[in-house]
């Protein structure tokens, strides 16, 4: 954290635990996949509506159905048949150079 410290100064409020970093919070972006954050839904338990943006799909199972949070999974994680897009392949365009 002090390197952090060091770049963004006093512009940003620092927390020492996940419990500390999302109390509060409306909006939770899980921005790297540490440990810690999987531990994340255990510090849900109030009932404060909150938003999980979670790039990593990190908390998919644990979090799609609880009652309190919206979550958003982005990227590519664990998916089953039916979430994968299936998409018609492109014709190739091929060039001749003279």
């Amino acid at each position: 954290m002090q390197n952090a410290r060091q770049v963004l100064g006093e512009k940003v409020r620092y927390a020492d635990s996940v419990k500390d970093c999302i109390g509060g919070a409306s909006v939770i972006v899980l921005a790297n996949p540490e440990d810690e954050f999987r531990r994340l839904p255990q510090h849900l338990n109030g009932g404060t509506p909150v938003v999980i943006i979670d790039p990593w799909r990190l908390l998919k199972t644990e979090l799609q159905e609880h009652p309190n949070v919206e979550y958003v999974g982005l990227g590519l994680g664990p998916q089953s048949e039916e979430e994968v897009v299936r998409r018609e392949p492109q014709q190739a365009t091929t060039y001749q150079v003279a």
